[in-house]
């Protein structure tokens, strides 16, 4: 570890294990405090564009995560903390994954069943026009090689209540692409999320339409709804394009052997952002 790293950890160290930080994380976390922070101080450790930012703005996105008890780990999908450049300076921005709201969702106790996911490219496509209902049929022969490389001819997101009450939206690729380009700032960049990790946040913003207009929402969940950003929210009934939308092409099938996205790659200036989509 380098002198300059080295110094940025401990100062890291310092402020998240004073006595007033503890205090706040405790009142959130209780017994669970001491392993969250343990937490937050290896993924700061590790994360060079992470340690660009002003350690106490790292220590406030966190604080967020401890009050939803949700954990800041990318690689489990709940939530994380992004370094976000604005105005050519990196700051950090605390933002759930899908997962994440799949977890607030079920704390309610309202939800019986509630899921996102892609639909492989073979599949059939039904649709209740009357009921607003959709029934995704499997191929006979289907073998799995669309969702092993993630080839997908749309999202969908499903909600049951346990009052009995069901809503599914769905959403085509070909439609995510076109709104993710013209809305999404940042998209053309090769570290977007919507190039490197294109299904997370394709069944994100799905998901969260569909709770925003049909689901219960506890407080939590409104309240970190409310405070995605609201540049991102687009009308999918606009189907006007520009030349810089061209220039974007997402979701290009997986390579089995294609690398994964190294947390300390350079991050673009909008990480994570989601377009959402206006519904029937």
């Amino acid at each position: 570890m380098s002198d300059n790293k080295s110094l940025k950890v401990k100062k890291f160290k310092k402020i998240i294990t004073n006595e007033s930080v503890l205090s706040e994380f405790k009142n959130s976390l209780k017994e669970n405090s001491g392993a969250f922070i343990s937490s937050l101080i290896e993924i700061y450790s590790h994360d060079t564009f992470l340690q660009q930012c002003n350690p106490s703005d790292v220590i406030t996105e966190s604080l967020k995560a401890a009050t939803l008890k949700l954990p800041v780990n990318k690689n489990l999908g709940f939530s994380w903390i992004i370094p976000r450049k604005e105005k050519g300076v990196l700051k950090p921005v605390f933002q759930i994954g899908y997962k994440g709201y799949i977890q607030l969702a079920l704390r309610t106790g309202m939800y019986k069943i509630i899921n996102a996911g892609g639909v492989p490219k073979s599949f059939i496509i039904k649709r209740d026009l009357l009921r607003g209902t959709y029934e995704f049929i499997k191929p006979v022969n289907y073998d799995g090689k669309d969702d092993e490389l993630e080839q997908y001819q749309g999202y969908f997101a499903h909600i049951e209540l346990v009052t009995g009450f069901s809503k599914t939206l769905y959403v085509t690729t070909e439609d995510m692409n076109v709104h993710a380009r013209r809305y999404a700032a940042g998209i053309n960049s090769s570290y977007s999320p919507w190039v490197t990790n294109y299904s997370s946040m394709a069944k994100k913003t799905i998901l969260t339409k569909l709770l925003k207009v049909y689901g219960i929402l506890s407080t939590e969940m409104a309240t970190a709804l409310a405070n995605e950003p609201q540049d991102e929210i687009i009308d999918i009934d606009n189907d006007n394009t520009d030349e810089n939308s061209k220039q974007f092409t997402p979701n290009k099938p997986k390579s089995p052997n294609s690398p994964k996205k190294k947390d300390d790659q350079k991050p673009s200036d909008a990480e994570y952002e989601e377009v959402s989509f206006d519904v029937d």
